[in-house]
């Protein structure tokens, strides 16, 4: 796609390659771009995997060049699903000054590793936890995060209990810790058409 603005061309293209029947796709962008400032060269490779019916693997890498200066962002996921577990794992890094502006400004400059995991015990009662790192890749502050929750159904109720811990570490070397517990009990009328808390 090409378009003129204000005398100057931005462009772009893709390339994508399938193989083994599908079940792995390959991946490459290319942008240059002017938008308000600087022109901003940006390439990237991504990469889809299906090791199986319940098991996906996805990986990005990318580099922008801009005034001189390249940023790099890059992304690794491992996802599966089963009749009993729902699990993402997921690592990813975007430099501050990554990209085009696509961007958000809670992801750039961050470094993040964490897990999502859901494990039905059975047709009533599931666990759910999430654990995480998040480092700054600007100064030295970083936030360490896990949440654990339970869910019981019987009949129209669900029951659910947890509990969220943070520990956040400042730039000015000090730590803030906080933990948290929680309990609802959610009752569904009207046919599943309207929850009460």
């Amino acid at each position: 796609d090409q378009n003129a603005a204000n005398g100057q061309i931005n462009a772009g293209g893709r390339v994508d390659f399938t193989a083994a029947n599908g079940k792995v796709r390959i991946g490459a962008t290319a942008i240059s771009d002017t938008g308000n400032g600087p022109r901003t060269l940006m390439a990237g490779l991504d990469l889809k995997a299906r090791i199986d019916r319940t098991t996906e693997v996805r990986a990005e890498v990318a580099a922008s060049r801009s005034a001189g200066l390249t940023n790099t962002a890059w992304l690794a996921e491992l996802e599966h699903h089963d009749r009993h577990l729902d699990v993402l794992g997921y690592a990813r890094s975007m430099d501050q000054e990554y990209g085009v502006g696509q961007a958000t400004g809670a992801e750039q400059g961050r470094r993040k590793y964490g897990l999502d995991l859901r494990y039905l015990v059975n047709e009533r009662l599931s666990v759910l936890t999430s654990a995480w790192l998040d480092d700054s890749l600007t100064d030295a502050t970083h936030r360490e995060a896990m949440t654990m929750h339970g869910e019981y159904r019987r009949g129209t109720n669900t029951f659910s209990a947890g509990f969220s811990m943070l520990r956040d570490h400042l730039s000015d070397g000090t730590t803030a810790s906080s933990t948290t517990l929680d309990g609802a009990v959610t009752q569904r009328l009207l046919g599943g058409k309207l929850e009460v808390d």
